[in-house]
């Protein structure tokens, strides 16, 4: 007879590595599967998997995430995984996660895929995933580090159906030089969570961005805290033969703390920055808690107790019942997984949601427990069946609301000062731009040495306080709302403009912000606009409605791209990520600007496009990563040297050149990041430039 037994939570770590690495790449595969149809739904793994995506981002990781998958999803993204690993060489580190159903079977451990119809124990080879599989995929490529981490102990979905159902963990061979966690001891179930995470989950998204943690200590901290999370009902639980160290975030220095060679080199990092980034979206109190205890005076301290109290002032976290799947047709779950969202359509649904008060937790396009709840109570307002599930009608109206806020409009100087609340959306007046209220905060501008595409005048680093909170332009200005200046001011713009033309880029008479070389609507960012006309363009905003706009300047803008992001991106480190965020160009082996203007996203845009075509960022401002450059009200310096900590724009510079940020429509991903800046002569217009403005609160 075959023994079935409920989870698996381990994590297996292969230390192939016998002396110092060079500077190793790390790739991860991240995998959630919650939203269950033919088994009991769990309300955290695809949380869990945002929040390990964040705290492996954080650390290094490129990071492929894949939530609520079928089998053949899960094969496909798990083979290609094995095949990145053995293409990136033996320096490399690799680290799969997985979050959700798993269960155990004579010995070997299987991972279940949304829609495996397992009616025996048999059935598992068919229809779910080995776990052993997964192991061999990685350590066919012969790496450095290899690490499997799979959090799938909650319970076993099949008992009362399998012939012997009984609790406990699969223990898997771990070889020498290896450590083996498992997110509860034998015999035990681990929990899925009270919050939006499991307690396993957090603590070691926690504890993997604690500096100077090596491996064991790691996961010793893990212990500790789910153990004081679970009132002791939980314990992870390790066996090690590990004959090195490995540290996720180094301790600082070259060597490990015996003095041997550091296995794992890693860049230094503001660490509170690292912190937060990897706890900001939780709904897990005890990670906030955490946050406090390291930090107690630290810069995101009021926003985590805001949180706590969120989070404990009343049940945010009632479990939905699982949708009801009938012989007669489809159910709920079956009609919304049929629209196909993509997860930009999941992220604007979410935002929807939030802009009507609905409290749909991040916008991160993961539909948790928070979303779930969140759309029935929508529907229940629109007096329609409240499934937690969309239909299509429905999809389309909450997208729609998601791309188009409600926006608070003033008329000619007599608007109110919005409220000084973060996310707050309004207009002086019809023809100005959208405004969006950014909180006030710290971040350290700039970037480190080691980070990817990097220039010498992006340091030295140095943190920077935004004092106030103070408003954002949604958008770049558009040709709209600058052709609304030109004719209120009659404001002559030259006569020529640096474009592409015949393969070559050069300044061309007759080109302006009404013909810069290549077709424009009404909604696409104003170009061949120099500094000058982007100062007059604030000083007329100010004129017409009675407030204080203003370029902003470099700080101001690095501060909103980042958005409390320290990543290369404000949306993280890949390179590959753009094109969901951002307008710029493939030019890897390219020599040509013919074909540098060939878009690397395959989404038919070659020059600029319709402002709020790519996703907003945190802040809810969108189109800071490429379609531009934008002016800022700085003096070109060719370093942070002396540079103010307040904020405030340089004045002590080259100020006939001015700093441009944000990169553009021709640029590879490298200008593009949050850190990258130029400058160029005040006067030159292009038809790659642009601008955006900031508005003064008054109190």
């Amino acid at each position: 007879m075959s023994r079935v037994l409920a989870g698996l939570g381990v994590a297996v770590l292969t230390l192939a590595f016998a002396g110092a690495a060079s500077a190793e790449r790390r790739v991860a595969l991240v995998i959630g599967n919650a939203d269950y149809d033919l088994v009991t739904r769990l309300d955290n793994p695809a949380n869990d998997a945002a929040l390990m995506t964040r705290a492996l981002e954080a650390v290094g990781f490129e990071v492929i995430v894949e939530t609520d998958a079928d089998r053949r999803t899960m094969a496909r993204a798990i083979k290609e995984f094995g095949k990145t690993l053995r293409a990136a060489g033996p320096e490399t580190v690799g680290l799969f996660y997985y979050a959700g159903h798993g269960v155990q079977a004579a010995g070997a451990n299987y991972l279940l895929p949304l829609d495996a119809p397992v009616v025996d124990e048999a059935d598992l080879e068919i229809e779910a995933v080995s776990a052993q599989w997964v192991l061999g995929q990685m350590e066919s490529a012969g790496n450095a580090l290899n690490m499997v981490i799979l959090d799938a102990c909650r319970n076993n979905p099949y008992r009362g159906t399998f012939r012997a159902a009984t609790r406990g963990l699969a223990r898997m061979d771990a070889p020498s030089g290896s450590l083996v966690a498992y997110s509860a001891g034998p015999g035990k179930v681990a929990y899925d969570g009270a919050g939006e995470n499991s307690p396993y989950t957090a603590a070691l998204a926690a504890a993997m961005t604690e500096p100077g943690l090596d491996i064991e200590d790691v996961f010793k901290t893990v212990r500790r805290s789910v153990e004081t999370e679970t009132n002791g009902n939980q314990t992870p639980w390790e066996e090690s033969s590990l004959k090195g160290d490995f540290y996720f975030v180094a301790p600082g220095g070259t060597t490990a703390a015996d003095g041997s060679a550091q296995a794992v080199p890693v860049a230094a990092l503001d660490k509170e920055a690292l912190f937060w980034e990897t706890v900001r979206d939780s709904g897990n109190v005890a990670m906030f808690e955490e946050y406090k205890r390291r930090y107690p005076d630290g810069t995101f301290a009021g926003l985590a107790e805001l949180k706590i109290q969120e989070l404990t002032s009343g049940d945010q976290t009632a479990a939905l019942p699982p949708a009801v799947i009938t012989l007669g047709g489809p159910g709920p779950a079956d009609i919304e997984r049929g629209l196909g969202l993509s997860r930009e359509e999941r992220k604007l649904i979410q935002q929807a949601l939030n802009d009507l008060k609905l409290d749909a937790g991040a916008a991160d396009g993961i539909f948790g427990s928070r979303t779930r709840t969140a759309i029935g109570a929508w529907q229940a307002a629109a007096n329609a069946e409240d499934t937690s599930y969309l239909t299509g009608d429905q999809a389309k109206a909450l997208i729609a609301l998601g791309r188009g806020p409600q926006v608070a409009v003033g008329t000619y100087g007599t608007s109110a000062p919005p409220a000084q609340t973060p996310g707050a959306a309004f207009r002086d007046c019809p023809d100005c731009p959208e405004m969006v209220v950014v909180p006030a905060g710290s971040f350290l501008m700039g970037s480190p040495e080691t980070e990817a595409g990097r220039s010498d005048n992006e340091g030295p680093q140095h943190r920077v306080r935004i004092a106030a909170p103070f408003a954002v332009g949604r958008f770049e200005v558009t040709r709209d709302q600058f052709d609304a200046f030109v004719r209120d001011t009659g404001r002559s713009l030259g006569s020529s403009c640096w474009t592409y033309e015949d393969e070559d880029w050069q300044d061309r008479p007759g080109r302006s912000y009404r013909d810069p070389g290549f077709a424009q609507s009404r909604d696409h960012p104003a170009v061949c606009v120099n500094w000058d006309d982007a100062k007059a363009y604030v000083n007329w905003l100010s004129r017409k409605t009675g407030q204080t706009y203003r370029l902003l300047s470099e700080a101001d803008w690095e501060y909103v791209a980042r958005a409390g992001a320290a990543s290369r991106f404000g949306f993280g480190d890949g390179d590959g990520e753009v094109c969901r965020h951002g307008n710029g160009a493939d030019q890897t082996a390219k020599r040509t600007y013919a074909k540098w203007i060939t878009n690397a996203c395959d989404d038919g845009v070659t020059h600029t496009a319709s402002v709020g075509t790519y996703a907003r960022n945190r802040f809810g401002l969108h189109d800071l990563h490429g379609n531009v450059w934008e002016w800022t009200e700085d003096c070109w310096s060719e370093s942070y040297a002396d540079a103010p900590a307040t904020g405030a724009a340089r004045s002590d510079g080259d100020c006939a050149r001015r700093a441009l940020r944000g990169g553009s429509w021709f640029d590879s991903p490298r200008y593009l990041r949050a850190a990258n800046r130029t400058g160029s002569a005040s006067g030159i217009r292009g038809s790659y430039v642009g601008f955006r403005v900031a508005r003064t609160l008054t109190p």
